[in-house]
């Protein structure tokens, strides 16, 4: 992961501005190895440099801190993304009760849940499922 920090770095230094694909991978290779610290980083850097935070972005680190149960971490992000008026999606509110029912927050899975169907979203019937 640092060699793919550091082709971001010599990017800049050459003059070539990196593109959100190019931060998105790089946030997901630290999301996915456990290093949120650094993943959440990307994601400062990314709006430092003017990019918008998308919903895909955000839905790496709900994964990932889902994945090692981090669920106030990933409430954060959540919280974080609607601030910056980055749309939530179906896929977000997903990650994140999912990550509530594997934790046993059933309350928390139908507060969300609850707040999903109000902005107009509708689980899939796998979702509702998997529940």
């Amino acid at each position: 992961m640092m060699e793919a920090k550091h082709v971001l770095v010599q990017m800049n230094g050459a003059g070539f501005e990196p593109d959100v694909v190019d931060y998105i991978n790089l946030l997901s290779g630290y999301a996915h190895t456990g290093k949120m610290a650094d993943a959440c980083d990307v994601l400062k850097d990314m709006r430092k440099r003017g990019f918008e935070t998308s919903a895909n972005c955000c839905t790496v680190l709900f994964q990932a801190l889902c994945k090692v149960d981090r669920m106030g971490e990933a409430m954060s992000v959540f919280a974080e993304m609607e601030r910056y008026g980055c749309e939530v999606d179906i896929v977000t509110y997903t990650e994140l009760i999912s990550g509530f029912c594997k934790s046993w927050k059933i309350v928390k899975c139908y507060s969300l849940l609850d707040d999903m169907l109000k902005k107009g979203l509708v689980p899939s019937q796998a979702f509702i499922k998997g529940l």
